[in-house]
Protein backbone atom coordinates (compact mmCIF):
# COMPACT_ATOMS: atom_id res chain seq x y z
CA UNK A 1 0.00 0.00 0.00
CA UNK A 2 0.97 3.27 -0.67
CA UNK A 3 0.04 6.46 1.78
CA UNK A 4 -0.19 9.76 0.10
CA UNK A 5 0.21 12.47 2.62
CA UNK A 6 -1.73 15.69 2.82
CA UNK A 7 -0.43 18.18 5.16
CA UNK A 8 -2.98 20.95 4.97
CA UNK A 9 -3.54 24.73 6.62
CA UNK A 10 -6.15 27.12 5.36
CA UNK A 11 -6.14 25.47 1.91
CA UNK A 12 -10.24 25.38 1.88
CA UNK A 13 -10.04 26.99 -2.07
CA UNK A 14 -7.64 24.21 -3.08
CA UNK A 15 -7.82 20.52 -0.56
CA UNK A 16 -10.79 19.16 -2.62
CA UNK A 17 -9.21 18.97 -5.84
CA UNK A 18 -6.29 18.43 -4.47
CA UNK A 19 -7.63 15.11 -2.35
CA UNK A 20 -9.61 14.20 -5.53
CA UNK A 21 -6.00 13.31 -7.66
CA UNK A 22 -4.78 11.22 -4.65
CA UNK A 23 -8.17 8.97 -5.21
CA UNK A 24 -8.35 9.29 -9.01
CA UNK A 25 -5.22 7.04 -8.94
CA UNK A 26 -5.36 4.33 -11.62
CA UNK A 27 -3.25 2.38 -8.63
CA UNK A 28 -6.05 1.47 -5.96
CA UNK A 29 -4.14 0.17 -2.89
CA UNK A 30 -3.57 3.66 -1.38
CA UNK A 31 -4.48 5.36 1.26
CA UNK A 32 -4.79 9.42 1.79
CA UNK A 33 -3.75 10.48 5.19
CA UNK A 34 -4.54 14.08 5.58
CA UNK A 35 -3.55 16.28 8.95
CA UNK A 36 -4.85 19.65 9.56
CA UNK A 37 -2.69 22.46 11.07
CA UNK A 38 -5.37 23.81 12.89
CA UNK A 39 -6.94 26.01 9.77
CA UNK A 40 -8.86 29.27 10.63
CA UNK A 41 -11.00 28.65 7.41
CA UNK A 42 -13.55 25.76 5.87
CA UNK A 43 -10.63 22.97 5.43
CA UNK A 44 -11.33 20.96 8.63
CA UNK A 45 -15.08 20.84 7.29
CA UNK A 46 -14.02 20.06 3.91
CA UNK A 47 -11.95 17.11 4.90
CA UNK A 48 -14.46 15.81 7.02
CA UNK A 49 -16.88 16.02 4.44
CA UNK A 50 -14.38 14.19 1.78
CA UNK A 51 -13.44 11.49 4.43
CA UNK A 52 -17.31 10.15 4.59
CA UNK A 53 -16.90 9.40 0.69
CA UNK A 54 -14.22 7.13 0.81
CA UNK A 55 -12.70 5.07 3.48
CA UNK A 56 -9.25 5.40 1.92
CA UNK A 57 -8.97 8.30 3.34
CA UNK A 58 -7.85 8.73 7.17
CA UNK A 59 -8.11 12.53 8.78
CA UNK A 60 -6.22 14.14 11.58
CA UNK A 61 -6.00 17.58 13.35
CA UNK A 62 -3.66 19.14 15.42
CA UNK A 63 -5.05 21.21 18.54
CA UNK A 64 -2.38 24.14 17.17
CA UNK A 65 -0.27 25.13 14.36
CA UNK A 66 2.78 23.00 15.14
CA UNK A 67 4.50 24.80 11.71
CA UNK A 68 4.54 22.80 8.20
CA UNK A 69 7.66 20.54 9.06
CA UNK A 70 6.06 19.10 12.36
CA UNK A 71 3.18 18.60 10.41
CA UNK A 72 4.96 16.62 7.63
CA UNK A 73 6.35 14.40 10.09
CA UNK A 74 2.71 14.27 11.32
CA UNK A 75 1.76 13.04 8.23
CA UNK A 76 4.37 9.98 7.88
CA UNK A 77 3.68 9.04 11.77
CA UNK A 78 -0.08 8.14 10.89
CA UNK A 79 0.79 6.27 7.86
CA UNK A 80 0.35 2.43 7.21
CA UNK A 81 1.88 1.88 3.53
CA UNK A 82 5.44 0.72 2.93
CA UNK A 83 5.54 3.63 0.20
CA UNK A 84 4.86 7.20 0.91
CA UNK A 85 4.23 10.10 -1.31
CA UNK A 86 3.72 13.93 -0.17
CA UNK A 87 0.87 15.79 -2.11
CA UNK A 88 0.59 19.00 -0.73
CA UNK A 89 -2.36 20.84 -0.40
CA UNK A 90 -2.40 23.04 -3.16
CA UNK A 91 -1.03 20.75 -5.59
CA UNK A 92 -2.16 17.99 -7.58
CA UNK A 93 -1.05 14.64 -9.26
CA UNK A 94 -2.22 13.06 -12.92
CA UNK A 95 -3.83 9.54 -12.40
CA UNK A 96 -0.94 7.85 -13.45
CA UNK A 97 1.20 9.38 -10.91
CA UNK A 98 1.83 6.03 -8.85
CA UNK A 99 1.67 3.58 -11.53
CA UNK A 100 4.66 5.45 -13.15
CA UNK A 101 6.52 5.30 -10.36
CA UNK A 102 5.86 2.91 -7.78
CA UNK A 103 7.31 -0.07 -9.85
CA UNK A 104 10.62 1.54 -9.49
CA UNK A 105 11.05 1.45 -6.02
CA UNK A 106 10.75 -2.47 -6.58
CA UNK A 107 14.19 -2.42 -7.06
CA UNK A 108 16.68 -1.84 -3.78
CA UNK A 109 19.06 -0.41 -5.15
CA UNK A 110 16.60 3.01 -6.24
CA UNK A 111 16.20 5.27 -3.15
CA UNK A 112 13.70 7.52 -4.88
CA UNK A 113 11.58 8.42 -7.95
CA UNK A 114 10.89 12.15 -8.87
CA UNK A 115 8.91 13.23 -12.04
CA UNK A 116 8.79 16.33 -14.10
CA UNK A 117 6.14 18.54 -12.86
CA UNK A 118 3.88 21.44 -14.64
CA UNK A 119 4.07 24.84 -12.66
CA UNK A 120 1.95 26.95 -13.98
CA UNK A 121 1.17 26.35 -17.05
CA UNK A 122 4.76 25.38 -17.74
CA UNK A 123 6.37 21.84 -17.76
CA UNK A 124 9.30 22.00 -15.58
CA UNK A 125 12.11 19.75 -14.32
CA UNK A 126 12.74 17.34 -17.47
CA UNK A 127 16.42 16.98 -16.19
CA UNK A 128 17.12 16.71 -19.92
CA UNK A 129 14.72 14.07 -20.96
CA UNK A 130 16.27 11.22 -18.68
CA UNK A 131 13.72 8.49 -17.82
CA UNK A 132 14.50 5.33 -15.17
CA UNK A 133 17.49 4.31 -13.37
CA UNK A 134 20.54 7.04 -13.01
CA UNK A 135 23.24 6.50 -10.55
CA UNK A 136 22.98 8.56 -7.56
CA UNK A 137 26.28 11.08 -8.61
CA UNK A 138 24.60 12.53 -11.10
CA UNK A 139 21.43 13.24 -9.11
CA UNK A 140 23.38 14.55 -5.98
CA UNK A 141 25.16 16.89 -8.40
CA UNK A 142 22.68 18.77 -10.15
CA UNK A 143 20.57 18.94 -6.68
CA UNK A 144 23.57 20.69 -5.26
CA UNK A 145 24.94 22.99 -7.99
CA UNK A 146 21.20 24.00 -9.05
CA UNK A 147 20.94 21.58 -11.72
CA UNK A 148 16.60 21.48 -13.04
CA UNK A 149 14.96 18.95 -10.83
CA UNK A 150 12.20 19.89 -8.23
CA UNK A 151 13.48 20.43 -4.62
CA UNK A 152 10.25 19.61 -3.75
CA UNK A 153 9.24 16.02 -2.38
CA UNK A 154 5.91 16.65 -4.17
CA UNK A 155 6.99 15.19 -6.89
CA UNK A 156 8.46 12.49 -5.76
CA UNK A 157 7.58 8.63 -4.57
CA UNK A 158 9.88 7.73 -1.41
CA UNK A 159 9.91 4.14 0.73
CA UNK A 160 8.22 5.81 4.55
CA UNK A 161 11.10 4.38 6.12
CA UNK A 162 13.12 6.64 4.23
CA UNK A 163 10.47 9.71 5.25
CA UNK A 164 11.03 8.87 8.35
CA UNK A 165 14.69 8.46 8.62
CA UNK A 166 15.72 11.35 6.54
CA UNK A 167 13.08 14.17 7.52
CA UNK A 168 14.03 15.58 11.38
CA UNK A 169 15.41 18.91 10.75
CA UNK A 170 12.88 21.93 10.79
CA UNK A 171 14.46 25.86 10.10
CA UNK A 172 11.77 27.52 10.42
CA UNK A 173 8.20 28.13 9.86
CA UNK A 174 8.56 28.31 6.57
CA UNK A 175 9.31 24.68 5.55
CA UNK A 176 12.04 25.65 2.91
CA UNK A 177 15.16 23.89 3.42
CA UNK A 178 14.01 20.45 5.19
CA UNK A 179 12.22 19.39 1.75
CA UNK A 180 15.47 19.36 -0.10
CA UNK A 181 17.61 18.22 2.62
CA UNK A 182 14.88 14.88 2.97
CA UNK A 183 15.75 14.53 -1.56
CA UNK A 184 19.58 14.74 -0.97
CA UNK A 185 20.06 12.81 2.32
CA UNK A 186 17.74 9.65 0.77
CA UNK A 187 19.13 9.56 -2.60
CA UNK A 188 22.49 9.68 -1.07
CA UNK A 189 21.78 6.74 1.09
CA UNK A 190 21.40 4.45 -2.18
CA UNK A 191 23.56 3.70 -5.22
CA UNK A 192 20.72 4.76 -7.93
CA UNK A 193 17.49 7.48 -8.47
CA UNK A 194 14.77 7.16 -10.91
CA UNK A 195 13.42 10.27 -13.02
CA UNK A 196 10.30 10.06 -15.21
CA UNK A 197 10.68 12.60 -17.84
CA UNK A 198 6.73 13.39 -17.45
CA UNK A 199 4.69 16.12 -15.38
CA UNK A 200 2.51 13.95 -13.43
CA UNK A 201 2.86 16.71 -10.54
CA UNK A 202 1.31 19.97 -10.80
CA UNK A 203 2.12 22.43 -8.73
CA UNK A 204 0.16 25.61 -8.19
CA UNK A 205 1.93 29.13 -8.31
CA UNK A 206 -0.43 31.13 -6.67
CA UNK A 207 -0.27 34.14 -4.05
CA UNK A 208 -0.82 32.17 -0.97
CA UNK A 209 2.04 29.35 -1.79
CA UNK A 210 5.07 29.40 0.24
CA UNK A 211 7.28 30.24 -2.66
CA UNK A 212 5.13 33.72 -3.33
CA UNK A 213 5.01 34.20 0.62
CA UNK A 214 8.60 33.59 1.08
CA UNK A 215 10.29 34.51 -1.83
CA UNK A 216 13.30 36.19 0.15
CA UNK A 217 13.54 32.98 2.25
CA UNK A 218 14.06 30.39 -0.65
CA UNK A 219 17.77 31.17 -1.00
CA UNK A 220 18.44 31.30 2.34
CA UNK A 221 16.55 27.84 3.43
CA UNK A 222 18.48 25.88 0.07
CA UNK A 223 21.71 26.98 0.95
CA UNK A 224 21.30 25.72 4.50
CA UNK A 225 19.79 22.43 3.04
CA UNK A 226 22.73 22.21 0.88
CA UNK A 227 25.22 23.00 4.48
CA UNK A 228 23.67 19.91 6.52
CA UNK A 229 24.02 17.39 3.51
CA UNK A 230 27.62 18.47 3.36
CA UNK A 231 28.13 18.34 6.53
CA UNK A 232 26.22 15.19 7.17
CA UNK A 233 28.71 13.40 4.10
CA UNK A 234 31.46 14.87 5.72
CA UNK A 235 30.53 13.05 9.26
CA UNK A 236 29.69 9.94 7.30
CA UNK A 237 32.78 9.51 5.34
CA UNK A 238 34.76 10.17 8.75
CA UNK A 239 32.66 7.50 10.72
CA UNK A 240 33.29 4.76 7.62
Amino acid sequence: MISVLIPVYNRELFIEACVESALGQTLRDLEVIIVDNASTDRTWEICQSLATRDNRIRIFRNHSNIGPVANWKRCIDEARGEMGKFLFSDDWIAPTFLERTVSFLDDPEIGLVVTAAEVDGRVEYLWGGRNGKTPRRAYLRDMMFNGRLPVSPGAALFRTADLRRNLFVDFGRDGIGPDLLLLLLTAASYPFVAHVAEPLAVFRDHSGSISHQHQAQLGCGYAKARLWFWLFSIARMIHT
